[in-house]
C-alpha cells in the first residue's frame, strides 16, 4: 500500500455514466483503507466539492483496497478532516487460540468478546473497492441489490462507544 492517500481525502468515482457518487478515507493502514460511502448522487458534469462530506452520514463502509485510487477511478478531490470525530471506526470479531475477540479496525488491541458482542460483531472483512461502488449502484437502482452489499451499510457499523469500551485509538 502506497502512502500517498491520507485520512480525510475525498474522492469521486462514477455510479454510470452521467453520476458520481462520493467516499471518504477514514484510515490508512498498512495493507488497506477504511473508506465510507455517502449515499447521494451528483451529476458528472457539476460534481460535489471536498467539504460536501461535512455533516452527511455514510451509507456504506468497510475495509478496502486501494486499487481504484491507484488506477484513477476513484479521483482524490481534496481533504476534509472536520467530519471524521463524527464517524464510526468499526469493531469487529476475530477468533484468537479458540475464543472470540473484539478488534478494533486496525487491529492495534483485542480483548476477549462478551457472548452478547460475539453475537452483534461480525467477522473482521476487507472487500474489493469495486463492491463499494457496485453496492451504491444497487442502491440507486442500476443492479440487482444483493446480501453482500447490505453487509457494507455502515448502519451496521459497531464501533466503541456502542459495546462501552473507549480504548481511545482516536487520540
Amino acid at each position: 500500500m502506497t502512502n500517498r492517500w491520507k485520512i480525510g481525502d475525498v474522492f469521486l468515482f462514477p455510479i454510470d455514466d452521467e453520476r458520481v457518487g462520493m467516499g471518504q478515507i477514514i484510515d490508512v493502514l498498512p495493507s488497506e483503507l477504511y473508506v465510507v460511502i455517502f449515499e447521494s448522487a451528483w451529476d458528472v458534469n457539476s460534481p460535489p466539492q471536498s467539504h460536501a462530506v461535512v455533516g452527511r452520514t455514510p451509507l456504506f463502509g468497510s475495509l478496502t483496497l486501494d486499487a481504484r485510487l491507484h488506477h484513477g477511478d476513484w479521483k482524490i478531490i481534496g481533504n476534509v478532516t472536520g467530519n471524521l470525530a463524527d464517524i464510526a471506526l468499526p469493531l469487529s470479531k476475530v477468533r484468537i487460540s479458540g475464543q472470540m475477540h473484539v478488534e478494533s479496525h486496525d487491529g492495534k488491541w483485542s480483548r476477549l468478546a462478551t457472548d452478547e458482542e460475539g453475537e452483534q460483531l461480525r467477522f473482521r472483512k476487507t472487500v474489493a473497492p469495486i463492491r463499494l461502488e457496485k453496492a451504491l449502484q444497487a442502491e440507486f437502482g442500476l443492479i440487482d441489490k444483493s446480501e453482500a452489499y447490505d453487509e457494507l451499510r455502515y448502519n451496521l457499523v459497531v464501533d466503541s462507544a456502542r459495546i462501552g469500551n473507549r480504548p481511545g485509538w482516536r487520540g
